[in-house]
């Protein structure tokens, strides 16, 4: 992978794993009295996402464990932030500029406003590594305020920027997460974009268009933790790189998750051309936390 392509996938894994770190964890539920806050609504958000990104980072541990015949997804970002930024805590940001409107009711208490909309920018300073900006410019609808468990609705675009370093723009142009039966029916589709204000050469784009599904093993479980305490994610679709690494693959998974988030089981498949326009072809999948693994084909 190119450094792009690194600092990218790590960033969104990172921003992910500051955004779920965050916000209100609700165990009661029916106070019609409720309402959210920005940091608590956008830790929902990113919560459903840990198995996407979870699944990818596991199918490129195994490709490795496997020998490496298994191509990098395009989707596993390393990042400029390093691992010392998931230590940084959402809730201590300066977010008295995000202005919240509509209806940031809950009536089912589950964190997810009955149709908020949430615009602004919060900062934090840290010691050694700068200013860091969230900027927010999102909406999110809950699909039913009668239903702790229903899922969510969203789209807008939220950026992180390091200043006078880089920045990361997510775009969700669509964010849809909804209860069907025993598991929840996703659909992702937006990009991601990476500014290097020190090296433009460095900057890049990419863009995704998934679905699928994601079945908890807890179905009683609140809605903030049915992410992240075990369940199987199926997902297939296209993802497309650009700048200095240009690439585009279909894939295909199914990746089961522990209580303790990890993927002790799982199949993933890559069609599509590399970073270097090579022809990939691959398969991967395991059948316990640390293998074995079994690959076949590659890139040509």
């Amino acid at each position: 992978m190119t450094k792009t392509i690194r600092k990218v996938v790590l960033i969104l894994i990172v921003a992910v794993s500051l955004l779920t770190g965050c916000g209100r964890t609700n165990t009661d539920h029916g106070t019609s009295t409720s309402q959210v806050t920005a940091e608590g609504t956008l830790a929902n958000v990113a919560a459903t996402e840990t198995p996407l990104y979870g699944a990818f980072e596991a199918g490129w541990q195994a490709s490795l464990g496997s020998g490496g015949s298994f191509p990098p997804p395009p989707l596993i970002l390393p990042t400029p932030l390093g691992k010392g930024a998931a230590a940084l805590s959402t809730p201590n940001w300066n977010c008295a500029n995000v202005t919240a409107s509509g209806d940031l009711s809950d009536p089912d208490d589950d964190g997810i406003p009955a149709n908020g909309r949430f615009a602004g920018t919060c900062t934090i300073t840290k010691t050694g590594l700068g200013t860091l900006s969230w900027n927010l410019n999102f909406t999110v609808q809950d699909t039913n305020n009668n239903d702790p468990l229903s899922g969510l609705k969203t789209n807008g675009s939220i950026s992180w920027e390091l200043k006078d370093k880089w920045e990361v723009k997510w775009t969700a142009s669509e964010h849809s997460v909804q209860r069907s039966s025993l598991s929840y029916k996703l659909v992702y589709k937006g990009g991601w974009e990476y500014t290097d204000y020190i090296d433009p050469n460095q900057s890049g784009a990419m863009s995704y268009d998934l679905s699928g599904n994601w079945t908890p093993d807890n179905q009683n479980i609140n809605f903030a933790h049915v992410w992240s305490d075990g369940g199987t994610i199926q997902m297939h679709g296209k993802v497309s790189s650009s700048g200095d690494c240009t690439a585009n693959a279909d894939f295909g998974f199914e990746v089961h998750f522990n209580k303790n988030g990890c993927a002790d089981r799982g199949q993933m498949q890559y069609s599509g051309n590399d970073c270097s326009g090579r022809v990939c072809d691959a398969s991967v999948s395991w059948s316990s936390c640390n293998g074995p693994y079994s690959s076949s084909g590659g890139c040509r």
